[in-house]
């Protein structure tokens, strides 16, 4: 799929999908993988993968800075001719 389709809480790309969830309580809501995708990442011409940034910031050195867990996600802007590549990070409180 070339382009991506969006819809009101969920976002499609190549048969992957996320659900962006509100707010509750306060928390700011929060995104609900509902789909997997081939792990590539492509943001101006340049690929690599999540494992890429994953075994860099998921090691016992940033663990010790207070990083839990980290998702990397591709969106897709310009119309679907290119990506831009979104780190989530959860830190300890």
């Amino acid at each position: 799929m070339a382009t991506s389709q969006y819809r009101v809480g969920v976002v499609y790309r190549a048969d992957n999908s996320v659900q962006i969830t509100p707010s509750r309580s306060g928390n700011g809501g929060g995104v609900v993988m509902l789909g997997r995708s081939d792990g590539v990442l492509n943001p101006g011409g340049i690929r690599f993968g999540p494992t890429d940034i994953y075994s860099v910031l998921e090691n016992d050195e940033y663990s010790k800075m207070g990083i839990e867990e980290t998702l990397v996600v591709g969106l897709m802007v310009e119309g679907g001719s290119d990506e831009k590549v979104i780190l989530f990070v959860k830190v300890r409180l």
